[in-house]
């Protein structure tokens, strides 16, 4: 019996394909489509990215079942990650079909909040940190500086070019813990899994100036910021991969 979700999942994609195809179309007849979908370029490339967060949360599930919580302390980590960014990326997708201040707010906001998920997370596995008085130690200084800037977007002013400098904030910090430290593990272990943590590294400085500089859109609507979406993808697929292999590879040292 086929079950609804995966038939929705389907039809909203074809409705984003066939946005796109509309968009760049010349028959204004079909341009009507751009009165309910604003960017579908970027609305298929966000929605894409909700996607490859579910296929991942399912490879995680699989991955878990060779190992018990108490084998590998850190599968939460990888899953918090993956429900914040589906949480953001589903957001990108209905401010991308339609622009409105709740959309653009959570938008932006959820972009925020994952890199703070991902850097808290990825800190606490780079470290191996079990004890919660450490784990807490790691949150705090990150929760105070994203309610700091959730406070600040609110009430004070919307800024869309701070609120990019905070996200490269983070993915800086990102960089800067996982990287070593995956070319360390790497080297000392020589497990294969820890190449997939650099190549995503690699990604996200070959991919980032899409989202960093303007250029005229192609087709008037394929711009470099669906084009990071795209990549983004791309670069999700290649983390979820050291996540899922990092479950199945870990050997739990007492």
């Amino acid at each position: 019996m086929i079950t609804k979700a995966p038939v929705l999942v389907v039809t909203f994609c074809l409705c984003l394909v066939w946005a796109a195809s509309a968009a760049i179309n010349p028959d204004p007849s079909l341009r009507v489509i751009q009165f309910c979908i604003e960017e579908p370029f970027s609305a298929l490339f966000s929605f894409l990215l909700v996607l490859t967060n579910l296929y991942l949360y399912r490879e995680l599930n699989k991955a878990a079942l060779t190992t018990r919580d108490e084998d590998y302390p850190y599968i939460y980590c990888w899953k918090l990650q993956v429900y914040f960014w589906t949480w953001s990326y589903i957001w990108s997708t209905l401010f991308h079909i339609h622009e409105n201040k709740l959309t653009e707010r959570m938008d932006y906001f959820g972009a925020v909040i994952g890199f703070t998920i991902m850097d808290i997370t990825s800190i606490i596995r780079a470290l191996s940190l079990t004890n919660p008085t450490y784990i807490s130690m790691v949150c705090v200084p990150f929760f105070l500086r994203t309610s700091y800037y959730l406070y600040y977007m609110n009430f004070v002013k919307f800024d869309y070019g701070w609120s990019v400098n905070v996200c490269i904030q983070y993915a800086l910090v990102h960089n800067m813990f996982m990287f070593p430290w995956c070319l360390y593990r790497f080297y000392k272990e020589r497990k294969i899994h820890y190449i997939y943590g650099l190549l995503a590294h690699i990604e996200m400085v070959m991919f980032v100036p899409f989202e960093l500089f303007d250029f005229i859109p192609i087709f008037g609507h394929l711009d470099g910021h669906s084009i990071w979406h795209f990549c983004g993808s791309i670069i999700l697929f290649t983390w979820g991969s050291f996540y899922v292999r990092d479950v199945r590879n870990y050997s739990y040292k007492r």
